[in-house]
């Protein structure tokens, strides 16, 4: 074996979205008012499995979706496990971000790739939010980022929910354009 070859194997190996540069360019931004973010608070208890945090991450999908056709095929075992693996990242990410609340929700239907259909903890939203927040339908559903001040982070188009993974100055970064 050659020496750059086995050096490169004994390098600790680093999480890939500790190394990911995310693509911000489809971000946009707005501020709820303070009546509006208590009303979308209020709503969103009923979908938390706790007391809601001050940061809300927020994932929303589209019924009639075609984002997840390819991993349709795979087969029900294939997807069940897929699920089952979003769902302990989903854990760790709210162990490591104790001061944020994750909710993944879905407009009502019933056309729904199997890896949202299984997964139980999408929760299904009564339309409050499509027309609050996920207006625009964006293939592969619409990440949200809101602060305790009201102002959001919309990324349009986001099937791997990455806005959760974005650190302070990737937040700013976005917030601070113009």
């Amino acid at each position: 074996m050659k020496p750059a070859l086995l050096l490169l194997l004994l390098l600790p190996l680093q999480p890939l979205r500790a190394q990911k540069t995310f693509d911000t360019r489809k971000a946009t931004t707005g501020q709820l008012t303070p009546a509006a973010f208590d009303s979308l608070k209020q709503h969103l208890t009923r979908y938390s499995d706790g007391p809601l945090r001050d940061t809300l991450f927020l994932k929303f999908d589209f019924n009639r979706e075609s984002c997840w056709n390819r991993l349709d095929e795979q087969g029900n075992e294939h997807n069940r496990s897929f699920v089952a693996n979003k769902q302990r990242r989903m854990a760790d990410m709210r162990a490591a971000r104790t001061g944020a609340s994750f909710i993944e929700l879905r407009e009502p239907g019933k056309r729904f790739n199997k890896l949202k259909s299984f997964d139980s903890t999408i929760k299904t939203d009564d339309g409050y939010l499509r027309a609050l927040l996920f207006r625009k339908r964006a293939t592969c559903g619409t990440s949200a980022l809101i602060l305790p001040s009201g102002q959001y982070i919309l990324l349009p188009g986001d099937p791997h929910f990455e806005v959760r993974y974005w650190d302070r100055a990737t937040i700013e970064a976005v917030l601070d354009r113009k």
